[in-house]
């Protein structure tokens, strides 16, 4: 749209207007063009990777030796009694996990390094050889008659439910932080 003096649709808003506020209106309207033609490809973009997302999610089952050596390590450590059921790879597009579920009800996630994330235990406890020792001791002070039925670890620490119904908050030296909702 060419702005002038003698614009028919807005004489009274464009009369006196200098060229160079002109130039600067056609300017930011060239940029409002070439940011829509760029969200455009964007959006074709996102639209073409979609169908990886589905290729990505391939959750397939393994055999022991197939874990990480880590993992291996951990179940033999901390499990060596409980019988594996099944053993998961799930290979998303920039992450990789390993589940493990065995017949006694107990489910550790792993990381793609074999690093425990999460322990869900139905019908037994988590291994109190498991915790640091801060967050053991806590336990065995403030719930004496209680034990960990889930663990979760994460960048910022420990969550943990006991069978009681206390969910406890822990950061990653085992410093309590208090309750979770």
């Amino acid at each position: 749209m060419i702005l002038s003096r003698g614009n028919t649709f807005f004489p009274s808003v464009f009369d006196g207007i200098t060229e160079s506020v002109q130039n600067r209106i056609r300017s930011l309207q060239y940029e409002t063009i070439k940011n829509n033609a760029i969200m455009k490809k964007l959006f074709v973009v996102l639209i073409a990777l979609l169908p990886l997302t589905a290729l990505a999610d391939n959750d397939r089952p393994v055999d022991f030796k197939q874990l990480p050596a880590a993992a291996q390590k951990f179940i033999s450590t901390h499990f060596a009694d409980s019988k594996m059921t099944l053993a998961t790879v799930d290979r998303e597009l920039l992450d990789t996990t390993w589940d493990v579920i065995f017949t006694d009800g107990v489910r550790i996630e792993f990381d793609s390094r074999g690093q425990w994330k999460e322990i869900e235990c139905r019908k037994t406890f988590v291994p109190t050889k498991i915790l640091l020792p801060r967050i053991a001791s806590f336990i065995a002070e403030q719930y004496p008659d209680a034990r960990v039925r889930d663990i979760e670890r994460d960048r910022h620490g420990f969550e943990l439910n006991l069978d009681n119904g206390a969910e406890l908050d822990f950061d990653r030296k085992g410093n309590f932080r208090g309750y979770d909702d």
